[in-house]
């Protein structure tokens, strides 16, 4: 049979062949994936663009790493995040990898085909992607951060603020936990993500919702010198929008 008249099926060989080959380096890189990250990254990629997640029956390759690697939902997503824009600003692995994980992860927050207005004009995002990988040597995870969610427009009143607190196991089991899984329930997910799987409403926002339903409840007294300027209303109805960085 001339095997020029069967390409479909010689193709689907060769696709099915390649698929088994990465999901066996991707479990093998997973035993030492600290050494391996950006193997593993370029494989994850592979994997979710060429479609072999759905031959090994995953929807998305968060589920895939979390299940069959072992790794955390969003590290598989990050990792994979990390190889798609570096692609999309024609950056090779050779230009990125120097920069670390942890940069790169806070780099490709932005969005490759977004832009941002710098007073006068519209720049392209990825312009300041590469520039950013460029300077990373010279720049702080802190500093990157800065410039990222000053790209995202996240600056003033829309800056994102760290608190630690501390607090008993027991709190935290009973109370804390608890009161978080409340308002999960009661206002519903925090949209879709890149995969369309719902997104939890980040332990911030559960703990700004709790406290915005406290100041709207007209039996609780305000401190006289406490002006509070958060819209609560719209808070504990859902309308403020529940994403937040990954910081």
């Amino acid at each position: 049979m001339d095997p020029l008249q069967n390409p479909p099926a010689i193709y689907g060989e060769v696709v099915a062949g390649r698929a088994a080959h990465v999901r066996k380096q991707l479990m093998i890189m997973s035993e030492d994936i600290k050494e391996r990250t950006f193997d593993m990254a370029e494989l994850l990629y592979e994997a979710k663009h060429e479609g072999y997640l759905r031959q090994w029956g995953y929807a998305s390759v968060g589920d895939y790493g979390e299940v069959e690697l072992g790794i955390k939902y969003r590290k598989a997503q990050y990792l994979t995040r990390i190889v798609e824009v570096m692609k999309a600003v024609n950056f090779e692995r050779k230009d990125y990898e120097p920069v670390g994980v942890t940069k790169l992860r806070e780099i490709t927050r932005l969005e490759p085909s977004g832009t941002w207005f710098n007073g006068e004009t519209l720049e392209p995002l990825s312009d300041h992607i590469k520039r950013l990988v460029k300077e990373s040597p010279a720049l702080t995870t802190s500093k990157i951060a800065e410039e990222v969610n000053k790209l995202l427009g996240m600056t003033g009143k829309d800056s994102t603020v760290i608190r630690s607190y501390a607090t008993t196991q027991d709190a935290w089991d009973k109370v804390i936990k608890p009161g978080m899984e409340i308002i999960r329930r009661k206002y519903g997910d925090a949209g879709r993500d890149d995969e369309g799987r719902a997104k939890d409403i980040p332990d911030g926002k559960c703990i700004e919702m709790a406290f915005a339903e406290v100041i709207a409840d007209p039996n609780n007294d305000m401190p006289a010198d406490l002006v509070v300027e958060a819209d609560t209303e719209a808070i504990t109805q859902g309308d403020i929008p529940m994403e937040e960085p990954t910081i």
